[in-house]
């Protein structure tokens, strides 16, 4: 289910490139795909119900990667906003930006609670992990969201390192011991 799971997002990214910006519908991501409407809403139930489906799988693979590594993962994230440009920016411009952003935050601010509480040595207090937890999805997304909104004109990397420095390079206090 996957596999189909994954042609369609493909289609989608594929999509994206060739019309930036225009208008893409579920017919035309299932045509794109080789399926029908009906195969489209066997596996979602909305195209933006595929649009959190790729970006949870995304954020599972970079969950992967990055293993407990808090920093790794936002590096990752950036990365991967750069490689999907045109379909990042289309998203955050298009009719969903409300609830990407909302389902970001969220994702965003249960990604840091997890990895406050399994950081070894950790002296954050438990009580204080979800507001910590907040302050550093809404603090990395906020950077996140001002670099959409310029067009990502600087680098991932840039970016990266600007948080690194704003956060007082706490990002590297995340990381596995």
């Amino acid at each position: 289910m996957d596999d189909t799971k994954r042609v369609f997002a493909e289609a989608l990214r594929r999509l994206q490139r060739e019309r930036r910006g225009a208008k893409i519908t579920v017919t035309d991501i299932a045509e794109a795909a080789g399926f029908d409407r009906h195969t489209f809403y066997y596996h979602f139930s909305s195209l933006f119900d595929l649009l959190v489906w790729m970006f949870e799988d995304e954020i599972d693979r970079l969950s992967e990667i990055a293993g407990s590594d808090w920093a790794r993962m936002i590096e990752g994230s950036l990365e991967y906003s750069e490689e999907e440009k045109e379909l990042v920016l289309s998203l955050f411009h298009s009719e969903y930006k409300e609830k990407i952003c909302f389902f970001l935050s969220e994702r965003m601010k249960s990604l840091a609670s997890e990895f406050l509480r399994e950081r070894k040595g950790s002296s954050v207090p438990e009580e204080y992990i979800p507001c910590l937890a907040e302050f550093l999805a809404y603090g990395t997304l906020g950077l996140y969201f001002s670099w959409l909104e310029g067009g990502m004109e600087k680098s991932a990397h840039e970016v990266f390192r600007e948080l690194e420095y704003i956060l007082g390079n706490s990002l590297k206090g995340f990381s596995p011991e």
